[in-house]
């Protein structure tokens, strides 16, 4: 038999995750035996399992010659900000296969929605980021305001910052995720008057009194 040739390609991995979203990573197997008929050729039996930051297994799979391939979807570890780590392990023992075995490496950085600058809590300084970066078309980043990741810096990035304003990583997890409180509008007063202030000159106070 025309031995099988184990192949794996990963789809592409998000620039930022936010923490304690659910997201996968599409992982395609397959038996690129170079035959013309798969009658004579040795199917493909194979394993996949991960490590680190990574979640899922898939034992005892199969695939033809000439079947296609199989798409695993592999989990992404949202449960901590910062980057992560992880490796997809493939294994195969099909009888004289090539490649037999495959790892795939993965990086993935994990995000507090509307912390900008990530330093771990939504405040005045990721408002910052977005004012400064506001107008950006194409090609943003997260680092850069761009909280929905689709390449701008509009005001659906401001909504973000605002709906989360005031949380924390740890106190997003231990809350499992459901989101942040709006803040008080005192909150929010404060927050814009010191953002104002940051950066400009003393004010010189000068008191006048009235003569008699």
């Amino acid at each position: 038999q025309v031995p099988a040739i184990m192949q794996a390609v990963a789809g592409a991995v998000p620039s930022s995750i936010d923490l304690g979203s659910a997201a996968n990573l599409s992982v395609t197997v397959s038996n690129a035996a170079n035959v013309v008929a798969a009658i004579g050729a040795d199917k493909l039996d194979y394993s996949l399992t991960t490590s680190g930051s990574l979640t899922g297994s898939f034992l005892n799979q199969m695939d033809m010659a000439l079947g296609g391939g199989n798409v695993h979807l592999v989990g992404f570890d949202t449960s901590s900000i910062g980057m992560q780590s992880g490796t997809i392990s493939l294994t195969s023992p099909s009888q004289g296969v090539e490649n037999g075995t495959i790892s795939i490496p993965v990086n993935f950085l994990v995000v507090l929605p509307g912390d900008y600058n990530s330093d771990g809590i939504v405040d005045a300084q990721d408002y910052v980021v977005w004012q400064r970066n506001v107008g950006l078309t194409g090609g943003a980043t997260y680092a850069r305001g761009d909280g929905n990741r689709d390449g701008d810096v509009t005001v659906a990035e401001h909504d973000i910052w605002r709906s989360h304003f005031g949380e924390t990583a740890s106190g997003f997890a231990s809350a499992g995720g459901l989101g942040g409180a709006i803040p008080e509008p005192s909150s929010i007063a404060l927050a814009m008057l010191g953002i104002c202030l940051w950066g400009q000159r003393p004010i010189r106070l000068k008191a006048w009194t009235r003569q008699s």
